[in-house]
């Protein structure tokens, strides 16, 4: 969803989605943000805005809203190495350094 701009309307999309899948089902969403950075590295912005599928990163919150109608699995939207990794120690002591979050859900 980190390439698909506000014009297409990504939740409309991901509500149609929802609607085509059983209730019980799980849908799993990673999406990148720049949450966690103090600012946007220009350089990788500047090279994203080159190519035909610019990369949009969203906020936590926006990622929320787009998981609208949905019951996250525990533990949320979180950074992706913190989603369920087999040990702590697999967890980086910065996990934003990965630029993404990671979520789990399951339609009602």
């Amino acid at each position: 969803m980190h390439f698909v701009p506000e014009t297409t309307h990504p939740g409309a999309a991901i509500a149609r989605y929802l609607g085509t899948i059983a209730p019980g089902s799980y849908f799993v969403l990673s999406h990148g943000t720049n949450d966690g950075l103090d600012e946007e590295p220009v350089e990788a912005h500047n090279s994203y805005q080159r190519t035909t599928t610019p990369g949009i990163g969203r906020s936590r919150t926006e990622i929320l809203e787009l998981m609208t109608g949905t019951e996250l699995v525990e533990p949320g939207i979180v950074w992706t190495p913190q989603w369920r990794p087999d040990s702590p120690e697999d967890v980086d002591e910065q996990p934003e350094r990965s630029l993404v979050y990671a979520a789990v859900a399951r339609k009602p």
